[in-house]
């Protein structure tokens, strides 16, 4: 099912992720809450939801990925601002995404939220229908990632002498590998001391087996792979740090994602790292 809502497919993918998240919200044990999810998804497909599958019907080994995914740099991001006192926030992609309010983080924060003209036009418009609205940091950029983003995020308001935490979620496989590293580069010159990057990435092996099952037509739109997600980040400055999947699933008392469990896809990884400059 389309959307009705004038958005491409990458704003499509948009909604998609945003409808994930809508519906973790619904779960007993959800791994979060995000109540502006509702907000977009209802606007995106104003004929109604029950119609739209999840991304675990239409490809089982991703089943409950994007919950894990989101309460892994949820936790990622309250640690960057909360315990590393970072002082501002730059989310690139950033789709329908609402941290920068229900994670309470201080309103003093700036968070930059950097994706294509359709996609920020379509999120100002559901945001300014809302009642009710909780003072926060957010400021919406329209920009193509491949093009000369980092003079409107100053422009906006970024100051590139204070350290900065960079979300890069749900990209990195969709652009080439030199659009990566053009953008790796980007942020480096825009990161002071301290600053920190939490990114997700895919290697080789997912790729390669995902194009041949159930998960194909999500593979096909993938550009990239890395094997080395510390030794990427290295090469553009970075330390980084690679989470455990599993580890998480026991803290948060879930059964881990069939796409992150090594019993089901061997050597096949979908990678999240937390790196500081």
């Amino acid at each position: 099912m389309r959307p009705n809502a004038g958005l491409s497919e990458v704003g499509f993918t948009a909604l998609v992720v945003a409808l994930e998240r809508y519906r973790e919200s619904l779960r007993d044990d959800r791994l979060f809450a995000d109540g502006q999810a509702e907000l977009f998804v209802r606007a995106g497909f104003p004929s109604g939801l029950d119609s739209v599958p999840s991304l675990g019907e239409r490809a089982p080994v991703m089943k409950d990925y994007m919950a894990f995914r989101t309460r892994y740099f949820d936790d990622w991001l309250t640690d960057a601002t909360a315990r590393h006192g970072l002082e501002q926030v730059v989310v690139l992609a950033a789709g329908l995404d609402s941290r920068s309010e229900r994670l309470s983080l201080p309103v003093d924060i700036p968070v930059f939220e950097i994706d294509l003209p359709e996609i920020i036009d379509f999120k100002r418009r559901v945001l300014e229908q809302r009642e009710e609205t909780r003072q926060n940091g957010r400021v919406l950029i329209p920009a193509d990632l491949r093009t000369a983003w980092p003079e409107r995020l100053i422009a906006a308001g970024f100051d590139p002498g204070t350290a900065t935490a960079w979300l890069v979620e749900g990209l990195l496989p969709y652009f080439s590998t030199e659009d990566n590293d053009r953008l790796l580069t980007r942020i480096g010159e825009l990161s002071a001391p301290s600053s920190r990057l939490g990114a997700e990435h895919l290697n080789s092996v997912i790729s390669r087996t995902a194009r041949s099952g159930p998960a194909k037509n999500i593979a096909a739109l993938w550009r990239s792979t890395v094997d080395d997600p510390a030794g990427w980040l290295k090469r553009h400055g970075w330390s980084a740090k690679v989470a455990d999947p599993a580890e998480l699933a026991r803290l948060w008392s879930r059964t881990l994602p069939p796409v992150l469990d090594r019993a089901i896809v061997g050597e096949g990884r979908l990678w999240w790292v937390d790196a500081v400059k």
